[in-house]
């Protein structure tokens, strides 16, 4: 080969414009080369992460509308045709009729083409592209199971019509019990049962997944009493009892009444009351001590509004004192000695006594109605505990008070004491609870976690935030009960923790056909077979 001038090459290859380069000084320059780098600033690239954020988005949506394409279509025109009825039969159309048609071609040696094909099929020539994926097939079978779902408790509904009687109505009732349970479970059994089907290649795998999951869904940690009349109930009965003894000459001495209260208004000096400096329990006394009005059960509420408006007041000890003060009220209108009240009939009497009855179990229920409205008020002083550390404190204090656990009976005090224990779940769930990252300490522990474990760790971490979430159920579960079994005024019966399983497990199932993607798992077959 020729020998070659390096100069002329670099004349030939260059514009007629372009200098003549020595190939030493074009080296040398090289290290003070600086590439032009690619601009793009701040707002192009969140531009771009919303945009496909976006797009995601609307795939996921169009994605769970071809999954419940399989049954909302067919419900609608079910219910056009057959009211709710109709509805049911029209959402499980398509379901039965894959499962109808793939026994004819498996006895038969046919090939009838499945009715969710050809929703599929309409599906895509509307534009809805079909399921790439795996996930994308597990997010269309979400959708099948919230759509069946939705479409089946909806027709159910619309069986309970107001006054209505029968097989029908109460079949209604019956199916839409933890209706929301139900409608939460659905399409995580759908999504479960299809990903198990594609990882297993098995269908049964698939419905046996659904299954579990709907079934699992239906127990409970709480058990909620049952048939415990509400507050509202309490009152209205308190007042009708006590108007019937009114009418009957029975009725507090409103003179005797006013010297008592004022005997009240005395003791409380013991507590460190003085009018001027808590106007607002001087005002309650003032009205309390007022013999003008008749104490009927109307008055005694009002007085005792007056009383419950002051333990409101931010001011703590203007609150302890209207809590003394209403202990004493209550106290007073439950066990005032007979000369204290006007004799009447014996009917009245008896009325007058079942009065007092049916306000005692209202004022111990609202012990714990108030026990739960302060958890409430203390979630920001507990923000580490949450309001499942102020339930526990007060049900302890209360469980400590032997003053106030007189008012209870030997079976509500033995209620109390278990509940301000508090169950194993209880102690469980409390404490994983306490490493939910709520506060510094436990957000760096959780973050910790996560980077040394960074499979199992954000998991862990999500754990405690939901073991902490039930404990606090748990405990607000038993604050409930207590405050039914004082309005009920004896040990009430408690819902089943497992209840809600047959119909979030039929959920699960009902989900099953709907998530069996019938093309892939064929398709997968034959790859198998060949």
């Amino acid at each position: 080969m020729a020998d070659t001038n390096v100069d002329d090459l670099l004349n030939e290859i260059t514009s007629s414009s372009a200098k003549e380069q020595n190939v030493e000084d074009l080296l040398n320059n090289l290290g003070t080369y600086t590439p032009k780098k690619s601009q793009s600033s701040i707002t192009s690239e969140l531009g771009e992460t919303f945009k496909g954020l976006t797009n995601k988005g609307a795939r996921q949506a169009e994605l769970i509308g071809r999954g419940m394409a399989q049954t909302v279509p067919s419900t609608v025109a079910g219910f056009e045709l057959g009211g709710p009825i109709g509805a049911l039969v029209g959402g499980a159309a398509i379901p039965f009729g894959d499962t109808l048609n793939s026994i004819i071609n498996r006895v038969a040696g046919t090939n009838l083409r499945m009715p969710s094909e050809v929703v599929s099929s309409t599906m895509g020539k509307l534009g809805y592209k079909e399921p790439q994926t795996e996930a994308e097939r597990v997010v269309e079978a979400a959708g099948g199971g919230l759509g069946g779902a939705s479409g089946e408790l909806s027709s159910m509904f619309n069986l309970i019509k107001p006054g209505a009687t029968g097989l029908l109505p109460e079949m209604g009732k019956e199916f839409t019990k933890n209706a929301g349970r139900q409608l939460a479970v659905a399409p995580v059994a759908a999504a479960g049962g299809q990903l198990t089907s594609e990882e297993t290649g098995s269908p049964f795998a698939g419905l046996l997944a659904s299954l579990g999951i709907g079934a699992g869904a239906g127990l409970s940690p709480t058990r909620k009493a049952k048939n415990a009349p509400t507050h509202e109930d309490l009152v209205l009965e308190s007042k009708n009892l006590y108007d019937k003894a009114k009418s009957a000459g029975v009725q507090f001495d409103t003179n005797k009444f006013a010297d008592e209260m004022f005997n009240i208004g005395t003791n409380l000096r013991n507590e460190g009351y003085v009018k001027a400096a808590y106007p607002g329990i001087g005002a309650v006394l003032d009205e309390l001590t007022n013999v003008k009005n008749p104490k009927d059960f109307s008055e005694l509420q009002a007085l005792r509004k007056m009383i419950q408006g002051q333990q409101k007041s931010p001011d703590p000890q203007t609150r302890s004192l209207a809590t003394s003060l209403k202990d004493d009220f209550d106290n007073y209108v439950l066990n005032a000695p007979p000369s204290h009240i006007t004799t009447g009939t014996s009917q009245g009497m008896k009325d007058w006594a079942d009065a007092r009855n049916s306000y005692s179990r209202l004022k111990k229920s609202e012990i714990f109605d108030e026990m739960l409205a302060n958890a409430e008020l203390d979630k920001s002083k507990f923000t580490q505990s949450g309001a499942e550390n102020s339930m526990a404190m007060q049900l302890r204090n209360l469980a400590k008070n032997d003053k106030k656990m007189r008012t209870f009976t030997p079976e509500e005090q033995d209620a109390i004491r278990d509940a301000a224990k508090g169950g194993t779940m209880q102690q469980l769930t409390k404490f994983f609870g306490r490493f939910a990252p709520t506060g510094p300490v436990t957000g760096i522990f959780t973050g910790e976690l996560a980077s040394q474990l960074p499979v199992i760790g954000p998991a862990l971490s999500m754990g405690t935030v939901g073991a902490r979430n039930l404990a606090t159920n748990i405990r607000k579960n038993a604050i409930e009960n207590l405050s039914a079994q004082m309005r009920l005024g004896a040990k009430p019966e408690l819902t089943s923790r497992t209840g809600a399983i047959p119909l979030t497990a039929l959920q699960g199932i009902t989900a099953a056909p709907s998530q069996l993607n019938m093309n892939y798992l064929r398709d997968l077959a034959k790859r198998d077979q060949q």
